[in-house]
């Protein structure tokens, strides 16, 4: 099946096929994206990052150097 005969073409659907299309839709969105999860923040500051690298030493190994 073509991507194009999924869907009747949005203009030529009636106000209430768009309305319910519309809803259909973003019920769907909010769905996806309730799923997927918050990206983790930074653990170390780009400075920080510079500095491991100089010195060779990957964020595993420092974690298991202060014992975590």
């Amino acid at each position: 099946m073509k991507l194009l005969e999924m869907h009747k073409p949005f203009m030529e659907m009636t106000p209430e096929e768009r309305e319910q299309f519309i809803r259909s839709y973003r019920g769907q969105r909010e769905k996806d994206l309730s799923t997927v999860k918050p990206k983790r923040s930074p653990l170390l500051s780009k400075e920080e990052r510079a500095l491991l690298k100089k010195v060779g030493i990957r964020l595993s190994d420092l974690a298991s150097l202060k014992g975590g």
